[in-house]
């Protein structure tokens, strides 16, 4: 997660149908990527407020320790 940086969100219009795709993207060692894509806004959701806390935990020093 330390190695991510640039971390942005989304959304574009694809296929013959133009159905919403919903990407997480970042940058590692210098190279964009793909975190996860999905057309499902729901599971788009829950994976990115999931992403938001684990960076946040990881900020906090939190990751990896015993609660």
């Amino acid at each position: 997660m330390s190695e991510l940086h640039d971390i942005g969100r989304l959304i574009t219009r694809e296929g013959w149908r133009r159905r919403r795709i919903y990407e997480l993207r970042a940058v590692h060692r210098g190279r964009e990527i793909v975190l996860y894509r999905t057309a499902d806004r729901i599971v788009y959701g829950q994976v990115t407020r999931a992403l938001v806390r684990a960076l946040e935990e990881e900020q906090r020093g939190i990751t990896g320790k015993t609660r």
